[in-house]
């Protein structure tokens, strides 16, 4: 029996053809409708109801992101993996096409051999696929079918049982290397107030699938006053992470920019790791650095969110403070629980909020966790570990 009904949009007849091609290799799909354009793909989509769809969005008439928006103001219950090139034209729309609401990316191969274009294409889709089945069933849409399997491209999906908290405090006990049963259920909250005010010198987050959309409710909700750098690892592909740097900016008190090698960490500043290089925190005479380098990737992972939180844990110890958003796999667990070991605090955001439930998940499942906080509460508990006394002014526009 098929498990998702897909339907294809695309201006370019030939990728029209290779898209199909390589969902007709998938066991699970079945591509319901094509369509050429954005008037077209909305009659489609209305007429369908498929799972999800595959967006290209340059086209006549009316493009992708015209669709997404019409898609989210109908509040239509469709899933959306946005096509884009690895230009800056097609990275800028893509970033807005993830801020609006898209699930993820598939990159448009440029081989010539288009054996190899479906070769590339079909790899992206097995892991996105397989993403959305979970989604899916989470909401009883769907059943489970097979799970991603690498570290950036993949999700880990196991039953999750809270750590042992005081009835008093809710304050994490046990070692940070105890696994919980996994035979339990996921906490959906605890720990509301276990993360200490200020006590963090710097803030550090791993974030992926589900990213771009949930940094834009977090980091216009952060001050200009932040007393503390924050420095993220988003996994994106090569020239996407800058154009979520402006974007970003442009939306925040707060200033937010690409990572460059050599940066000084400043109180105030987000910076956004470069996607296709590895970032760490480096610490010299008194100062505190981003060094961007061409280390290889962990478990696939370039920029990776582990190599960013074992340099915080390396260099500010227990005045580190993690977060883990959503995002697929387990990239991160590690990091944090050294960040623990160190003396740091880690936490981790909640399955409800999240688009991809994996990330969180894994590290809550390692022990690493303090606190499992909502989307909307993260920003109260960044600005309470940092020990940001907000303005008359700020105060207000909270």
């Amino acid at each position: 029996m098929t498990q998702l009904r897909c339907m294809v949009v695309d201006d370019s007849l030939v990728f029209r053809k290779v898209l199909r091609d390589c969902l007709a290799e998938v066991s699970d799909v079945e591509v319901v409708a094509v369509a050429g354009d954005g008037v077209a793909a909305l009659e489609k989509i209305r007429q369908h109801k498929p799972d999800f769809i595959t967006l290209d969005l340059d086209m006549p008439v009316m493009d992708g992101l015209m669709v997404l928006e019409r898609i989210r103001d109908e509040a239509i219950d469709v899933e959306v993996l946005v096509v884009s090139g690895l230009t800056a034209d097609g990275a800028e729309a893509s970033v807005r096409a993830l801020s609006m609401g898209a699930l993820d990316v598939l990159l448009k191969p440029s081989d010539p051999d288009m054996r190899k274009c479906v070769e590339q294409l079909s790899i992206q889709l097995h892991d996105r696929i397989a993403v959305i089945t979970t989604r899916r069933s989470r909401r009883g849409t769907a059943r489970p079918s097979a799970t991603p399997t690498n570290c950036c491209s993949a999700a880990v999906w196991k039953s999750v049982a809270p750590p042992r908290t005081t009835a008093a405090s809710g304050v994490l006990l046990g070692s940070v290397a105890g696994a919980a049963s996994s035979s339990a259920t996921a906490p959906t909250h605890w720990a509301s107030h276990s993360i200490a005010k200020a006590s963090a010198d710097v803030i550090v987050i791993g974030i992926s699938t589900g990213g771009p959309a949930a940094l834009q409710k977090l980091l216009p909700a952060l001050p200009a006053s932040l007393a503390v750098p924050v420095v993220i690892v988003q996994h994106m592909p090569k020239t996407f992470t800058a154009s979520l740097a402006r974007d970003l900016n442009a939306k925040s008190a707060i200033n937010v920019k690409e990572a460059a090698h050599g940066d000084l960490l400043l109180p105030g500043i987000v910076y956004i790791a470069p996607a296709g290089s590895q970032s760490k925190i480096v610490r010299k005479r008194g100062a505190s650095f981003i060094e961007v380098n061409d280390d290889p990737p962990i478990r696939s992972c370039k920029p990776s969110v582990d190599y960013l939180f074992r340099s915080a844990a390396s260099e500010f110890g227990n005045r580190a403070l993690g977060v883990i958003m959503t995002g697929m796999g387990n990239d991160g667990t590690d990091g944090a629980a050294l960040i623990r070991a160190a003396g740091g605090q880690i936490v981790a955001q909640d399955e409800a909020s999240c688009t991809i439930y994996g990330m969180p998940k894994a590290a809550i499942e390692s022990g690493a966790v303090n606190q499992v906080s909502s989307l909307e509460e993260i920003s109260g508990v960044i600005l309470r570990a940092s020990g940001t006394v907000l303005s008359h002014a700020e105060m207000v526009k909270a």
